[in-house]
This record gives structure tokens, C-alpha cells and sequence, in this order.
């Protein structure tokens, strides 16, 4: 569905009016549409960009926190490298398994693409149910596996780092709006004056600042935005939020520039 709706003329690529068309479907501003298209152009090399390439980048983009299953994370790299190996894309596998062309992959369908895999022939059904489990993490959990959902699994961790950067940088200009507020809300958590909270500590302060957003008629930040943060600013478990609110001087620098 969602390709059809990107590719509206069906030539398999999707250029700045198609991807102009598709995003306002979810609250996109023409600015962030114009920006994001020019983000994902840079990072696959191309201009109109095909439509299964764009897949790969929305589905990275709109990609949850993984369970730290070290297992079922290794097969799912596995699967995508081969994939490409293969010189197939992530995509076309999954219409290939889409057998019925429902739009999902049941139990069955999976099971079946997944043994095509030499290293997977002998998976168990139990084996399959919890690969099912592990993809479905990334998406709604409804006993069957979309394409952004199979995509999500198995895409590089690379692709996913790149368009997060500039979804944090993004993220970070909001913040900046409201930095007075949640400075003081940082300073409250910091009892003995150290400059430094607890990843938890401010990961509830990130929280509080979209009450302020909100206020603001701003959009406020999603969760994935918050845990990109999180991971970007913490260290063993800390972070020190002077150099942090310092940091975003640096930003609105540049926009002024």
C-alpha cells in the first residue's frame, strides 16, 4: 500500500513531488518533506530516488529500539547481508515471500522465505515464532510481518546511524527552545551541584520539556527522539548537561550563519 501511494505513476522511483505528496499524510512540513528527501538522495546516491531504496530509508527512519537479542539481531544482519549479496534489494525479497500479495508475510510465508537460507534450513517452528516475535518488536505486533517491519530487521545499522544523526540534529533545535526549562529542570536532579544526572534522571527531564512544547504549539518530541539523545549524550550512564546545554548554543550558531 504504502508503495503504491509513493510511487504513484509505477515507474519504480520516487521523485521530490511524489515524496512531497506521501509525507504531509503524517503532520510533515514542506520544509522537513524538501529536507529529508535531500537526506536520504545523499545517502543512497541518487536523484529520484528508487522506490525501494526509499523504503529502506522510511522504514529505518521510523525505527523503534530493538530487544538486546543478540541472537535473533545477528540472523536478521545475516539475512540482510545475503540479501544483498544477492543483488536483490530488501524489498523485493519481501514480495517474493509475499506469496497471496496480501501486503504482509504470515507465519507460513516467512517460514518458507527464511529457509531459503542455508544457514536456516533447520530452523524450528519455535525457531520462526520467535524471529516473528523479534521483527515484530520493531512494528505492531499482529502475528504477521509488514514490509517496513521486515525492512526495519534486516536494513544496515549504518543507513539507520546516518539518517538518526540528522534526526537528532533536528531533534536538538527543539530542544534549544526550550533549553531555560530544562536546564532548571536538570539543576533540581543535580542535588550536590556536579553538573552531571543519571541517564534516567535526564531522560525524565527530556519528558517534562514536551509539557513546554506542547505549550508552545510545537511538536512535541517523539520517543525514539528522546532515546537518540540519550544514547548520544550519556556516558556509563551520565551525563553531564552543562556541556550538553552548551552544545546547543552551537547549533543555533549555524542557523543563524
Amino acid at each position: 500500500a504504502h508503495g503504491r501511494l509513493l510511487d504513484a505513476n509505477g515507474d519504480r522511483l520516487v521523485n521530490r513531488s511524489e515524496f512531497g505528496e506521501f509525507l504531509p499524510r503524517f503532520h510533515a512540513t514542506p520544509i522537513q518533506v524538501a529536507t529529508l528527501y535531500e537526506t536520504f538522495a545523499n545517502i543512497v546516491q541518487m536523484d529520484p530516488i528508487t522506490l525501494d531504496n526509499i523504503i529502506v530509508c522510511l522504514a529505518v527512519t521510523s525505527r523503534d529500539p530493538f530487544p538486546n537479542d543478540d541472537e535473533w539481531r545477528d540472523v536478521a544482519e545475516m539475512i540482510g547481508q545475503q540479501i544483498l549479496e544477492s543483488g536483490s534489494t530488501y524489498a523485493r525479497v519481501f514480495r517474493s515471500w509475499d506469496v497471496n500479495h496480501e501486503g504482509f508475510l504470515s507465519y507460513t510465508e516467512l517460514e518458507r522465505g527464511l529457509r531459503q537460507f542455508p544457514a536456516l534450513k533447520r530452523m524450528t517452528a519455535d525457531n520462526v515464532s520467535s524471529f516473528m516475535d523479534y521483527i515484530e518488536c520493531g512494528g505492531t505486533v499482529n502475528g504477521r510481518v509488514s514490509m517496513f517491519e521486515f525492512v526495519r530487521a534486516v536494513a544496515p545499522r549504518s543507513v539507520a546511524t546516518r539518517i538518526q544523526q540528522f534526526l537528532v540534529k533536528e531533534t536538538l533545535k527543539s530542544i534549544w527552545i526550550v533549553r531555560p526549562k530544562l536546564h532548571r529542570q536538570l539543576v533540581r536532579c543535580d542535588s550536590f551541584g556536579t553538573n552531571r544526572v543519571s541517564l534516567s534522571e535526564f531522560r525524565s527531564c527530556l519528558n517534562l520539556v514536551n509539557d513546554y512544547l506542547e505549550e508552545m504549539d510545537l511538536r512535541r518530541l517523539t520517543g525514539l527522539q528522546i532515546e537518540s539523545v540519550c544514547e548520544m549524550v550519556s556516558r556509563r550512564g551520565q551525563v553531564e548537561y552543562d556541556l550538553f546545554i552548551k552544545g546547543l548554543h552551537v547549533i543555533d550558531t549555524h542557523n543563524e550563519a
